[in-house]
């Protein structure tokens, strides 16, 4: 417990100034946040670990804001496009992860690991995207009804590439045969099942009970309960605990207890989601980028160009205007938080190296940094789009 208050309690003074700064310049508190903690981390100071408590509570911190996605999500908002929007995400997903994994290839010992890559790089980050369509108001716009389908179709395909890097591991022998457990898909659907019914048929009439009697205490209880639960449950058999939080948010949105519910949850979040934005600018570490400093420097640019370029002729070809595909592109160009899970799963089976889940990690991270500074400048970005943010009748 003393050292989690000593590094929260350190981390929240010196990130202030960061938050200050970045605020008073106009790029927002994200790049504050991420910039305090590069500063505090191992590429600065060296104040803090990136792989202390704190990190924990950053990834808590996810779970309950893909729970608050959920939550604001309305099936009504969407409408009768989701098919379309379906259809984008997946392509998106397709077309930029063979994109990346052609720039990484040069650069890779197998084709296997440029795949991977590749596609770990077309991942966004939601919780950067989300949190920057909420602060502009824009997440019930075309272009944020387009963008969150695009990250819910990026979050569910983390599953099958999670499942592919064990699959696809050049150093496994040959003669091994490749077999999917029908007992693990058994559990997979099960879990799915279990949490899709008990938050749509249970949690909301013990939540509207609990909110009809006045009970303010244990309905905070219960409703972390809820999501932590189905975290817990899809990452059992394997799911991100992100998808599971995700389900319970949009199968309570429709209950009448929703409003009440975010207001709840909202600023304890809050407080988590600082810790999380620092921690990725604590996983940015110098001392494991000898020597492939140029390799981060070429990458980066590279990386968010290609994305932008094909994020924009993506949306060009679903019918969507200049304006929305440029902003688009931009808003989603950077990598994802997924990509440090990923990256981690590869050296866990053995064929990527520290070093290279190193600059996997930094790309990553560096990304995350630029795109506030991107969206500041960037006039398409910046002015408002003309666009309709009321809601779509289904």
């Amino acid at each position: 417990m003393q050292k989690l208050l000593s590094e929260i309690c350190l981390l929240l003074i010196l990130v202030i100034p960061c938050l200050v700064i970045s605020n008073r310049m106009h790029f927002g508190s994200i790049l504050g946040l991420l910039a305090g903690g590069i500063l505090i981390g191992p590429s600065g100071f060296d104040l803090i670990e990136a792989s202390g408590i704190s990190n924990n509570i950053a990834d808590i911190a996810v779970i309950f804001f893909l729970f608050l996605v959920g939550l604001e999500l309305h099936p009504a908002k969407i409408g009768k496009s989701w098919p379309k929007l379906l259809l984008f995400g997946i392509l998106q997903i397709v077309l930029t992860g063979i994109v990346l994994a052609a720039l990484v290839l040069p650069t890779s010992k197998y084709w296997s690991g440029a795949m991977i890559t590749g596609f770990m790089l077309a991942m966004s980050s939601t919780a950067l995207v989300l949190q920057t369509l909420r602060n502009r108001g824009e997440l019930n716009s075309k272009m944020g009804r387009t963008a969150v389908a695009i990250l819910i179709v990026q979050d569910l395909a983390v599953v099958p590439l999670l499942a592919l890097i064990p699959i696809l591991n050049p150093k496994k022998s040959l003669d091994a045969p490749v077999s999917i457990s029908t007992d693990a898909i058994f559990f997979t659907i099960g879990a799915i099942v279990l949490i899709i019914a008990v938050s749509r048929f249970i949690a909301p009439r013990v939540i509207e009970s609990l909110e009809r009697r006045g009970d303010s205490s244990s309905l905070s209880f219960v409703i972390g309960f809820f999501v932590l639960g189905a975290a817990l449950v899809a990452n059992s058999v394997g799911l991100s605990t992100a998808i599971g939080a995700f389900i319970v948010g949009v199968s309570l949105s429709t209950s009448s207890s929703a409003k009440r519910i975010e207001q709840i949850v909202r600023p304890h979040q809050s407080l988590l989601m600082t810790l999380f934005f620092v921690s990725v600018g604590l996983s940015i570490d110098r001392h494991h980028l000898a020597g492939q400093l140029w390799n981060v420097v070429i990458f980066v640019p590279c990386v968010m160009i290609l994305k932008v370029f094909c994020l924009y002729a993506l949306s060009r070809f679903m019918g969507a205007t200049n304006r929305i595909s440029w902003r688009l592109g931009i808003i989603l160009s950077q990598a994802g938080e997924f990509g440090f899970v990923l990256s981690a799963a590869s050296f866990s089976v053995g064929w990527a190296s520290a070093t290279q889940v190193a600059v996997a990690t930094t790309v990553i991270a560096s990304t995350m940094v630029l795109t506030p500074i991107i969206q500041r400048f960037i006039t398409p970005l910046t002015d408002r789009e003309l666009d309709d943010p009321t809601p779509v009748s289904p």
